[in-house]
């Protein structure tokens, strides 16, 4: 079986010259691959803020992801 879950959005601030974004996923994943036992998750997580009145509105950014479990003869997380 596998199970996730994703969150996302943007809040403006000061008054809506900036952004900041965000985005936090994960899931699960269990049961049986050829008489193999799978148990194994990820996560994701990612912050940023935009600068909107900026020319070009850049963006900065941190981005951190996690893995656990599996092979590569498996293929799980």
């Amino acid at each position: 079986g596998l199970n996730g879950a994703r969150l996302y959005g943007v809040l403006p601030a000061d008054g809506g010259d900036r952004a900041w974004d965000y985005d936090v996923e994960g899931g699960y994943q269990w049961g049986s691959d050829l008489g193999r036992r799978v148990s194994a998750g990820f996560a994701t997580t990612e912050i940023g803020q935009t600068w909107k009145k900026a020319t070009w509105s850049p963006r900065l950014a941190g981005l951190v992801y996690y893995g656990s479990g599996g092979d590569r003869d498996s293929e799980t997380f």
